[in-house]
């Protein structure tokens, strides 16, 4: 490779590297207008039109034709009375529940801390889940009456509220075990006319990052149809083509088609889950901006989005018709909480809800990442190891496995190159008929006992299992705050500083798992035949993965790091193999092209 050839090959892998950061200073995000915040936004019946003129939500008389009748609309109705809160907590969350609206404000998870620390600097607190939204959790949308929170019969919170038309709404909040929590409505007509709530809408919370750290590319909404599940993320909302250029993002989301078994709102390894006892007509979604980080935000984390966005979601029932002094019920089951998959599968098996789709551990490569997770959490369980050393004990496990497979493709490389000189002595041979060489070509290999296809079949065979990491660690709250050597967390890049002037993150192992494939690259022969030029760029593309990872979870770097130092092993074990006597049968020698037949020489 010449020089020229070399500082290009640089110059795209330093722009490939600084691409994201580049195209976000020449493109950043559009503004998304949004109502003042005083402002209470009115749902329509589909919930993708909102009024902003602060009116409550407010029942329709209905005549006995079933149209509605003309009826003052109801004067905005600003609360009296300071907000008032009242908590429910066990073991594993406290809820903390609000007079305005009357919802769940905020969920506060004891098991787990709000911002993953590192180099002792001490917790922050607990992992608070629907901060920053714009309605409490099962609020309708469009009220802001006061609701009086006391403890009911059942051991839980209860409230009334009284809308105008006499119709008169009860709430009813009862924590279960696992992080579930039952939540009983109940609107009771008062009067002596039929009443309708057009376009009845249950708030979900919000979505937002939890930590500084947080990826916000997981934020937003997900929700099932009883046979697959759709997420609804932040790249959706965005809106970019490629990825990449802006355009005018989206701002609502609305979908189903009275087929929601569940929805929620989810970031990276928390999630918010809503369950109706009979399937929603409809699920939405809408962004919001969320409060910008602070200079000292900023300091500690350099990378941190300026413009960070939420989404508020929506359970949309449509129009709601109640009878004279008749009573209509609807009761949820909500999960507020992590997205472990142990917790979840064990729900879904017990309520037949699909809870754990919640993972994305459905499809070809989820089988791999649920067997990798489970085998992850089984060796941490039974051997009483860090999950660093179980990501090792895994990889060594399955390069166990794959061991015959590659020590054979290994074999066949090296001998592969052992014959190349009579391999290229067939194509001499046979260059003014290609087809004829191709078969000599294969013919001779298989007399030989070397494969072409040998090299890239346990590569291909191992692709799952990296791919089935890859998804496993996008949402495995094990990892999160896991430490192993200098790394303090498993889910997220080992950042030890930031350079300088740049605030690029240096991130160590990475650079390791580079240098190991660098290496592994040296030591592995190259397929016979290959032009000068591509084997040198085939010794450099390794450099390529190291852009691919160098931002993604260290868990994943560690993993295809001691993947690359086994095969370094398994290189030398099967060179020193190769250098004993007798351990390589000599190749069938190629006969030479015969020369040019003449006439025979005339006898004096």
């Amino acid at each position: 490779m010449d020089r020229k050839s070399i500082v290009v090959l640089i110059a795209c892998m330093v722009l490939l590297f600084l691409w994201g950061p580049l195209v976000k200073k020449m493109f950043p995000p559009i503004k998304v207008e949004q109502p003042a915040t005083n402002q209470v936004a009115t749902a329509t019946a589909t919930g993708a039109e909102t009024n902003a003129t602060g009116a409550q939500a407010a029942p329709v008389i209905l005549g006995d034709d079933g149209t509605a009748v003309a009826q003052p609309v109801p004067a905005v109705e600003t609360p009296a009375e300071p907000e008032k809160e009242a908590v429910l907590e066990n073991d594993l969350f406290k809820l903390t529940f609000t007079s305005r609206g009357g919802g769940v404000k905020l969920i506060e998870l004891k098991d787990y801390e709000r911002e993953v620390t590192c180099n002792g600097e001490g917790s922050v607190g607990p992992a608070v889940l629907n901060a920053n939204a714009q309605l409490p959790v099962l609020a309708i949308r469009s009220d802001n009456r006061t609701y009086d929170w006391q403890p009911s019969s059942a051991g839980g919170l209860a409230a009334t509220a009284e809308w105008p038309g006499g119709l008169r709404v009860s709430k009813e909040f009862v924590l279960s075990s696992n992080y579930m929590l039952t939540a009983k409505m109940r609107f009771e007509n008062t009067s002596d006319q039929r009443l309708k709530l057009p376009g009845l809408e249950w708030s979900l919370g919000a979505s937002t990052p939890l930590g500084s750290s947080d990826d916000d590319r997981f934020t937003g909404l997900l929700w099932f149809d009883g046979d697959d599940k759709e997420h609804i993320e932040e790249m959706w909302f965005q809106n970019r083509f490629l990825g990449c250029f802006p355009r005018t993002p989206h701002t609502t989301y609305t979908g189903g088609s009275s087929n929601v078994v569940w929805a929620g709102m989810q970031n990276q390894f928390f999630t918010i889950l809503t369950l109706p006892e009979s399937p929603a007509a409809q699920v939405t979604a809408r962004r919001f901006e969320l409060p910008p980080p602070t200079a000292a935000e900023l300091e500690a984390n350099p990378k941190r989005n300026q413009k960070p966005m939420g989404h508020q979601g929506g359970l949309i029932e449509g129009d709601l018709v109640i009878d004279a002094g008749a009573t209509v019920e609807r009761n949820f089951t909500l999960y507020i909480g992590p997205k472990e998959y142990n917790t979840l599968s064990l729900i879904a098996l017990e309520q037949g809800n699909h809870l754990d789709l919640v993972m994305n551990f459905s499809g070809f490569f989820g089988f791999f990442a649920k067997a990798l997770l489970l085998s992850m959490n089984s060796l941490h369980n039974s051997m009483t190891i860090g999950y660093g050393l179980a990501i090792v004990f895994i990889t060594i496990i399955i390069k166990l496995v794959f061991w015959p497979l590659t020590n054979a493709s290994t074999k066949s490389m090296k001998r592969m190159a052992k014959l190349q000189p009579q391999m290229k002595a067939l194509q001499e041979k046979y260059k003014e008929d290609p087809q004829k060489m191709q078969r000599k070509l294969m013919e001779f290999m298989k007399e030989n006992k070397v494969n072409p296809m040998g090299s890239c079949l346990p590569l291909l065979l191992q692709m799952p299992i990296f791919i089935g990491f890859y998804t496993m660690l996008q949402s495995a709250i094990e990892l999160r705050g896991a430490g192993f050597l200098w790394i303090c967390d498993l889910s997220r890049p080992d950042t030890l500083f930031y350079v300088p002037g740049f605030g690029l993150p240096f991130n160590l192992m990475p650079l390791i798992m580079g240098g190991t494939m660098l290496y592994q690259a040296q030591l592995t022969p190259m397929s016979p035949g290959m032009d000068p030029v591509q084997q040198k760029m085939m010794r450099y593309m390794p450099l390529i993965f190291v852009l691919f990872l160098y931002n993604m979870s260290s868990g994943l770097t560690l993993y295809w790091t001691v993947q690359n130092l086994l095969s370094i092993v398994q290189t030398k074990l099967t060179r020193t193999d190769d250098d004993k006597p007798g351990a390589t049968p000599p190749a069938k020698q190629v006969a030479g092209p015969k020369p040019a037949a003449g006439h025979p020489k005339k006898k004096r």
